[in-house]
């Protein structure tokens, strides 16, 4: 059950950070989205677990006691979810439009596409026929 509505609850946020952070946000913010991101994708479960039972178990416990509750422990597996899934769909999106993992992590898509327009177009070379 635990486990459920977590998933339930992570899925669509995950799958709207992913899309927030590729197509809606300004270049700045969606660089510094992807390495919030990233830098939360890299602490262990056992912190998040570690800071929901001292920090917001105790919140939930003033606003609905008992503090040590599922909420809480729903509410952290949400956001562990929530972080593995924006990471994976926003490099899965990234493999989709044919980029590798350096271009989709280390440049914004709208760089690429501002300097993709200011480039000249190359000749292409063909081979004569013979």
């Amino acid at each position: 059950m635990l486990s459920s509505l977590g998933a339930l609850l992570a899925t669509p946020l995950g799958i709207a950070s992913a899309l927030f952070s590729r197509y809606y946000a300004r270049p700045w913010l969606a660089a510094a989205y992807r390495r919030l991101i990233e830098l939360l994708a890299g602490i262990p479960s056992v912190v998040y677990g570690f800071w929901g039972l001292t920090t917001l178990a105790p919140l939930i416990g003033r606003l609905q006691p008992p503090g040590v509750s599922l909420l809480s422990a729903i509410l952290i597996l949400a956001l562990m979810i929530t972080v593995a899934l924006t990471a994976n769909i926003a490099l899965e999106m990234a493999y989709a439009m044919g980029e590798h993992r350096s271009a989709s992590v280390i440049d914004p898509p709208q760089h690429r596409v501002a300097a993709a327009r200011t480039r000249p177009a190359q000749a292409s070379r063909s081979e004569p026929a013979g």
